[in-house]
């Protein structure tokens, strides 16, 4: 059993399959995790507090009962969206994807367009459930691993391999957090490939059409063989290179 994941507000599953992976060691082989982490460090904490409190500042939140009262805190919730797009992506990419002249007719740049764009869009999303999700995530620490530092990870070190795709760009979870996981899983004996992809994109990189051959051919190469099969392509494509062999 492969278990095969990336996150995203509305679906955490990069920290449920390494949730999964350290609880149920006998019910899966390779276990990836995409832009994920093992516990959700304070920096992404404070931004996704900011996200929370824009929605329940917006006067029709209610104190959550919007339903009830046949209101909607759309603003808030747009709001949230906008502050979660920003982060989603990376400064560079932004700087190079919109142009920097102001429109007299709307008032406003290209960016603010767009953000603007992507709120309007995000309606669809339930606020209470968009809370409870983000406060999960803000609370994720499979078995306490990365808090306690004496607790044991419950994978199984024969026949069990890890491999985490951080990306460097990523500000939501960043490298630093999949290389404590990494560390941690490795002087327990689990084997882990940790390699942090280069993009500009952010923690979205793993959504963009261009930065598929990259992270397909990682994916490809460590479901078909493992550590040991990911590890050689890496050598034969990026370290060579990088040293120019």
């Amino acid at each position: 059993m492969y278990l095969l994941v990336h996150t995203r507000i509305h679906k955490i599953t990069g920290m449920q399959s390494l949730q999964f992976a350290s609880m149920f060691p006998e019910r899966f082989d390779r276990c990836v995790a995409i832009a994920s982490t093992g516990k959700t460090t304070p920096g992404t904490v404070a931004l996704r507090s900011v996200q929370r409190s824009a929605i329940e500042l917006d006067p029709e939140f209610v104190d959550g009962n919007y339903a009830s009262k046949n209101k909607f805190p759309s603003k808030g919730l747009g709001l949230a969206r906008k502050i979660g797009t920003i982060n989603y992506r990376s400064r560079t990419e932004f700087d190079g994807r919109f142009d920097w002249d102001f429109d007299e007719d709307s008032n406003s740049f290209e960016v603010e367009r767009y953000l603007d764009h992507q709120a309007a869009k995000f309606t669809y999303y339930d606020p209470n459930c968009y809370l409870l999700l983000s406060r999960a995530m803000d609370l994720h620490d499979i078995n306490g691993l990365c808090s306690n530092k004496n607790a044991k990870p419950r994978v199984a070190p024969k026949g069990r391999e890890v491999c985490l795709l951080p990306y460097d760009t990523d500000v939501l979870m960043p490298p630093s957090e999949s290389l404590e996981l990494s560390k941690t899983w490795s002087k327990a004996g689990v084997r882990v490939y940790l390699e942090v992809l280069r993009s500009k994109n952010g923690h979205d990189a793993f959504l963009i059409q261009s930065e598929a051959p990259v992270l397909n051919s990682r994916l490809s190469a460590f479901l078909r063989g493992g550590v040991e099969t990911v590890t050689d392509l890496y050598n034969r494509t990026v370290r060579d290179v990088d040293m120019g062999l």
